[in-house]
């Protein structure tokens, strides 16, 4: 039945879309041609933010700062009841979300769908934002220079995002 309705809703938005526009005469082909390139313009402005983001993450990543910090920190996290196995995910995801997708797939792949630390990686996932990229990209392609409290802001809302996810597993699945 969800996918009949799904379906209906598909083909009177394809139908109803155009239909819309010929009615109101709006020229169908040059108005998408137009929206098409201006996709095309805005893809061309931000590639320079994307890059240069990804490519200090490689840095970082490649230098092994983030083995270091999971080396460095697994003993306190783990006494706190930070599964240290979600760290990499947390410090990935205010960057990149399909960075942060690939940590979580390698997590649920080592430890299992089932395994809390996979639970507390999803939850973090779905909890927190990719702010860093937000800033920086859209931010960026906008030219707002000034982002002022944006940053820290994002930030502390990532955190929390992070503390209630592991409060929220362990409540509800247990230690």
């Amino acid at each position: 039945m969800i996918s009949g309705i799904s379906n209906l809703i598909f083909t009177v938005l394809l139908i109803g879309i155009p239909l819309y526009g010929v009615l109101r005469k709006v020229e169908l082909f040059e108005s998408f041609v137009v929206g098409g390139k201006s996709g095309f313009d805005l893809i061309i402005k931000i590639t320079p933010f994307i890059v240069g983001m990804y490519v200090a993450f490689g840095m970082l990543e490649a230098s092994g700062f983030i083995q270091l910090l999971y080396k460095t920190t697994e003993p306190f996290l783990s006494k706190v009841g930070f599964p240290a196995e979600v760290l990499p995910l947390t410090i990935m995801r205010p960057i990149s979300g399909s960075g942060s997708i690939a940590i979580l797939s390698n997590i649920i792949e080592t430890y299992g769908p089932e395994s809390m630390v996979a639970k507390i990686a999803a939850t973090v996932l779905g909890s927190t934002e990719t702010t860093i990229y937000i800033i920086a990209v859209y931010f960026g392609s906008i030219g707002i220079k000034h982002y002022r409290y944006a940053l820290p802001v994002g930030l502390i809302a990532d955190f929390a995002g992070i503390i209630s996810s592991i409060l929220v597993c362990y409540f509800m699945f247990g230690s």
